[in-house]
């Protein structure tokens, strides 16, 4: 199959899932709400300043993505997707790379953070 037909698929695919309300992105780059609520976290967690800001976000989006960032990050990564963008598990394990069952038990944790 050649790259154009490719493409073509693809652009039938997405337009299939975005008409059913499916979640298709990706990469975690491409949420904006996502993408504002974490450059705040690198801004004011972790000190990175505006002229680093989306080289810093995209390489912690493809870390996030591997499943290979820290828990404390990728925690963050499930409350924002969970709560601000109000994905489901599926979805999020998906974006971050990992399984549904590690996303359930960053979801437990939140939840006791959050409400206790």
């Amino acid at each position: 199959m050649n790259k154009e037909m490719k493409s073509h698929l693809n652009q039938i695919l997405v337009e299939h899932l975005n008409e059913n309300n499916s979640v298709n992105y990706l990469s975690l780059q491409n949420i904006a709400q996502f993408k504002q609520s974490f450059c705040k976290y690198l801004q004011e967690q972790l000190h990175i300043t505006e002229d680093n800001l989306d080289e810093s976000y995209r390489r912690w989006c493809r870390q996030l993505h591997s499943g290979r960032s820290f828990q404390e990050t990728r925690r963050f990564a499930v409350y924002i997707l969970w709560y601000r963008c109000e994905f489901k598990q599926y979805s999020i394990a998906q974006l971050l790379g990992v399984s549904t069952r590690t996303i359930r038990r960053d979801m437990r944790v939140i939840e006791k953070q959050m409400f206790h």
